[in-house]
């Protein structure tokens, strides 16, 4: 006889809550965006708009708007950085799981070919100044022209943003809020951040169209945009304890965002606008700048100077700089960090649009040591020597700056106070 199975009811079904949180955004890229894939300087063509890339970037822009929180301890804030946003393997250490996923979709893209030209003062496309464009220009190598990129660059995309995280993170007994520590760095991004390369003059800035299915947060308009960011600065930067090795922002910070008159719903005019301000103001057209009477002085002298020589002020745009006079002496030389061949501008030049469609020119300055204390050197070519020099601006005589920086404390303050309606 055939037992009969005895059936049990299944217990009834509960459906699990996720304390996941999801958030989507939708960006349009509205400069052209330089290099951004997984060879330095190129785009990739498969995945124009990388998830490691963005991930990069909030990283970087949690740590400039959230880094403050930790008593000025360097290692308390990476430990939180990585408790967020993960970390990568490194000798000893394991990789670092994130707390958030990141998925991206590009729906459109657009190329643009450069015209690349060996000449200094050439346009090398009509999106691009020439100014912030040099690193797209051929290289004589053996005689012949070999581009440093692709001829090929993104002049506008389209891309979907998925951010999935918890509610929080502990780190050293404290809860931190996932949410509140990713709208500051995606609001700081957006505001003066970019995708790419060289985003701090402009390349690869964006515009965050939705966020969740409404309307990105983005200044009204033109007359809105200094409240507006100030308003947000105040919101997302509520401790300023930054370890001291962090470029951040701040509640003080210097920033100024300039409305043009004409063609003020054009990103790209707007963005070159700047780039030529930026121009100008370095310039000799600007007066009297005291790095080539230093530079001949040193060439003069038989032995390295005692103190650092002094003179070097716009070493705070960023290094390395080359100097190269054309018609008369002194010789060419190179300005660098001592021990480093390169030293990141704090200065942040881009086009923010509003909401209404107008784009206002962003100036802005990252909080970081001041230029006096950083040891700097010059390199000279003829005698091959190298030479400690400072840049700080308190150490030359007024008579010997241009106009513009007199009774300045900072070059870039004086720059972004310069900058012209």
């Amino acid at each position: 006889m055939t037992r009969k199975p005895i059936i049990e009811t299944p217990p009834a079904y509960t459906k699990r809550t996720s304390d996941r949180i999801v958030m989507r955004r939708n960006y349009s890229l509205i400069t052209p965006m330089f290099g951004g894939g997984v060879t330095q300087r190129y785009y990739d063509i498969f995945t124009p708009i990388r998830g490691s890339s963005i991930r990069g970037e909030l990283r970087f822009w949690w740590r400039a708007t959230r880094g403050g929180q930790f008593e000025g301890s360097l290692d308390k804030m990476r430990k939180a950085e990585e408790a967020i946003l993960g970390c990568a393997a490194v000798q000893g250490k394991p990789v670092g799981p994130s707390a958030v996923i990141i998925s991206v979709k590009c729906n459109s893209k657009t190329e643009i070919i450069p015209t690349l030209s060996l000449r200094p003062n050439s346009q090398i496309n009509s999106e691009i100044h020439e100014y912030v464009g040099f690193p797209l220009r051929p290289e004589n190598v053996d005689g012949n022209r070999r581009s440093n990129v692709d001829a090929k660059m993104l002049s506008t995309a389209e891309f979907e943003l998925q951010l999935t995280f918890p509610t929080s993170v502990t780190v050293g007994g404290i809860a931190l809020n996932v949410k509140d520590e990713l709208e500051a760095a995606l609001w700081a991004w957006e505001t003066f951040g970019g995708i790419g390369a060289r985003t701090r003059r402009g390349f690869g800035a964006i515009f965050c169209k939705t966020a969740d299915n409404r309307t990105g947060d983005h200044p009204v308009d033109p007359n809105s945009a200094k409240k507006w960011i100030q308003d947000r600065l105040n919101k997302y930067i509520q401790k300023s304890d930054f370890p001291k090795e962090v470029p951040h922002l701040d509640s003080k910070m210097v920033f100024k965002c300039v409305s043009y008159r004409q063609n003020n719903t054009n990103a790209k005019v707007v963005w070159n606008n700047l780039i030529t301000s930026l121009k100008n103001f370095r310039s000799p057209n600007n007066g009297k700048w005291p790095e080539a009477a230093a530079i001949s002085k040193l060439n003069s002298q038989k032995e390295s100077p005692n103190a650092p020589e002094p003179g070097f002020v716009r070493s705070e745009f960023g290094l390395p700089i080359i100097f190269h006079f054309k018609n008369s002496p002194p010789p060419d030389a190179t300005l660098t960090p001592q021990g480093s061949e390169r030293m990141a501008s704090p200065l942040i030049l881009r086009p923010l649009k509003c909401i209404d469609g107008n784009v206002v020119g962003l100036a802005a300055m990252l909080e970081v040591p001041p230029i006096e204390d950083i040891p700097l050197q010059l390199q000279l070519k003829s005698p091959k020597t190298q030479i400690p020099v400072s840049g700080d601006l308190y150490a030359v005589d007024e008579n010997d700056l241009p106009t513009t920086l007199k009774g300045k404390t900072r070059v870039i303050e004086a720059f972004i106070d310069n900058l012209q309606q």
